[in-house]
């Protein structure tokens, strides 16, 4: 008879989902602060817009801000070991190389006014006679700002699945965003304002406080990029969603112990799994369900090894375990026995062929003869991870299967 198995979030999903909320709101608040703090000080100066002008000191926190999502995506790009060719432009985790160049391009354009400079190299080189409408081209740069990166975003973004419990908070500073940009096409030019206030002086009153407001949007969207960054930096290294290690764990351990192993010579194995039919499992029971389904069977893993094999989460949805002391037999009998207890649960699954949920295992193992580096293993085991899904699913391929095709 088959079960459907009731998962829950756990009590440390919500107290996470909760901290990272405060924290979030907590980077809004200080840059409100810093807005407020800065129109106290253009006001004992005389000058409200002084403290926003270009080079002024929220120029200076601009430019921090930006460097640091730019740091953080950095740092985010490197933990996935992608390496540095055309084919890594092909890899789902390459996004966040964009995005950290994106907002480093973003931090010198800041200082140094780079799509200013353009607009006006644009009306010099092409000799155009500056009006009310070729005045709109810094507008439309701005504007191809945020295209580009709305498109490297979608075009990429299964590389931010993972990151799925901070991607909500993109909608506000993404409407923060907006709200820039409309005031900068508003305020580029004072012939909209003029047009709608008659009155010259209260028109030239509202075009500074817009102004000003534009200003204090920037500053708070780049709070909240900011603010998602350093969360998607976060789940890196821990990930609430289950108890095993992450990415950052993962390739920390597997460069110890292939230094270890092969300089003793001996074996270990890799095996990596993966739930059949994932996505149709999400599109059944829901995002939460599936990553409770995760969660569980990669407790249920980690609780059915040795107390000297390691279980790590990976690429979001994907269960690494590295078992020591193994060869590829040995390693391939460890995923024929995981397998089976897996698909003994009969834990439903309607998106599935078999009506319940099952794993697929791709397996590999070091082999001090034929396999040099820990990045082999593990390409190994993926390309027979990959033959176990595509020959049927539900079964164990080992990295000899892969030779023998």
């Amino acid at each position: 008879m088959k079960t459907l198995t009731e998962f829950s979030p756990g009590k440390n999903d919500s107290i996470h989902a909760v901290s990272m909320h405060r924290r979030f709101v907590y980077f809004l608040l200080f840059e409100v602060i810093a807005v407020i703090v800065a129109l106290f000080y253009g006001k004992s100066v005389g000058d409200m817009e002084k403290p926003f002008k270009e080079g002024e000191l929220l120029t200076g926190f601009s430019f921090i801000q930006l460097l640091a999502v730019s740091g953080y995506s950095w740092g985010i790009f490197r933990i996935h070991e992608v390496s540095f060719n055309l084919r890594a432009l092909k890899a789902k985790h390459v996004v966040w190389l964009f995005i950290s160049l994106g907002f480093l391009f973003l931090a010198f354009d800041e200082v140094f006014e780079i799509h200013e400079k353009t607009d006006y190299l644009i009306h010099e080189v092409f000799q155009i006679r500056e009006t009310g409408f070729t005045d709109r081209i810094d507008d439309l740069i701005i504007l191809l700002y945020g295209l580009t990166g709305m498109f490297v975003i979608y075009h990429y973004r299964d590389g931010l699945k993972k990151y799925v419990s901070a991607l909500p908070y993109l909608k506000w500073a993404f409407t923060f965003l907006y709200i820039m940009v409309l005031l900068d096409v508003i305020t580029n030019r004072n012939d909209i304002i003029f047009f709608l206030i008659k009155d010259s002086s209260l028109a030239g009153s509202v075009s500074m406080w817009l102004r000003i407001a534009e200003d204090g949007f920037k500053f708070i969207a780049e709070g909240a990029f900011f603010g998602i960054a350093f969360r998607c930096s976060q789940i890196i290294y821990t990930d609430p969603l289950i108890t095993t290690s992450t990415s950052i764990d993962l390739y920390n351990a597997i460069k110890k112990i292939h230094h270890k192993y092969s300089r003793y010579g001996q074996n270990y194995g890799i095996i990596i799994c993966d739930v059949d039919d994932f996505d149709n499992y999400v599109n059944s029971y829901g995002h939460v369900q599936g990553n409770n389904i995760i969660k569980f069977v990669a407790d249920r893993i980690n609780n059915s090894l040795r107390y000297s094999d390691d279980v790590f989460r990976r690429s979001g949805r994907e269960i690494l375990i590295i078992a020591s002391h193994q060869n590829l037999k040995e390693t391939s009998f460890v995923a024929e026995r995981l397998r089976r207890d897996i698909e003994s649960l009969n834990i439903e699954h309607k998106g599935a062929d078999r009506g319940i949920l099952t794993m697929s295992f791709g397996v590999s193992a070091f082999d001090k003869e034929h396999i040099t580096n820990w990045k082999s293993v593990i390409i190994s085991a993926d390309k027979a991870l990959n033959k176990a899904r595509s020959s049927g699913r539900n079964r164990v391929c080992h990295s000899d299967d892969i030779a023998e095709s």
